[in-house]
């Protein structure tokens, strides 16, 4: 076994760096760590937005990801066509999910959505191969055209009585269409 020499230099380095990783992780909160990951936020005067799960090398690999609180909306194409997501957990914060959030996550299996979401938008869920059961909370009032469009293994939904309306082909190529299509009969 031989051991290794390093100038203090290479050791001021180490420490500098340790130190700096002990100052976030103790003094930052959720976004802000998000933010350095490459998550974007935004505020555009209609609440916190999470705009977007990529950063300059690609997509963020992880596999479960837990929407920070103050998170309002989601927003267009935040997390479209990631690879390796596989759970999503909302905070109670979050009341809308805009179009093609989530499209395309062909590894998402479960999403836990809090009762305060109020609107999914069209294909926001869309092609989202995995996607085995979702329940909508009570709350939501719209669910858009084609948001869940192409999940072909999505064979339980629960649709809240608070939905007055749901797009066309919400559940198209789904094997709960059926389903909804007895709940909803005026469902395309």
């Amino acid at each position: 076994m031989s051991l290794k020499i390093i100038s203090c230099w290479e050791f001021s380095c180490f420490l500098l760096v340790a130190l700096f990783a002990v100052i976030v992780l103790t003094c930052c909160d959720k976004i802000t760590m998000d933010r350095l990951l490459g998550i974007k936020f935004s505020d555009d005067g209609k609440g916190k937005k999470l705009v977007s799960f990529h950063n300059a090398f690609g997509y963020i690999y992880a596999t479960k990801y837990t929407i920070p609180d103050g998170v309002e909306i989601i927003g267009k194409h935040a997390f479209m066509g990631n690879r390796t997501l596989k759970q999503v957990i909302f905070s109670s914060s979050v009341t809308t999910i805009e179009e093609c959030a989530f499209s395309c996550c062909k590894r998402l299996r479960s999403m836990e959505l809090t009762p305060g979401v109020t609107s999914i938008g069209d294909q926001a869920f869309a092609d989202c191969l995995s996607l085995k059961s979702v329940k909508i909370p009570d709350g939501v009032r719209h669910i858009g055209k084609e948001t869940f469009a192409g999940c072909v293994e999505l064979e339980r939904v629960s649709i809240p009585p608070s939905v007055i309306s749901i797009g066309t082909g919400a559940f198209k190529n789904c094997p709960c269409e059926a389903a909804v299509k007895q709940q909803f009969p005026d469902y395309q």
